[in-house]
């Protein structure tokens, strides 16, 4: 139940530094033991960096009073 719960969490992206201490592991063993559940992490690290980076958002107009 633990490794299925901990597997779970990942998966939703979960905080590992949250599930970790859920699990009373640290950080280190968490991702060692669960390392699995997120085998294309850097990549995906990778695409949300460079989408957030060359994306241009709007300002926001802030209300003149």
């Amino acid at each position: 139940m633990r490794h299925t719960h901990a597997s779970m969490l990942l998966q939703n992206e979960a905080n590992p530094k949250a599930v970790s201490e859920r699990l009373e592991h640290t950080v280190r063993t968490l991702m060692e033991t669960y390392a699995h559940i997120m085998p294309n992490v850097q990549e995906e690290i990778a695409i949300d960096f460079g989408s957030t980076f060359y994306q241009k958002k709007p300002h926001k107009k802030r209300n003149a009073k």
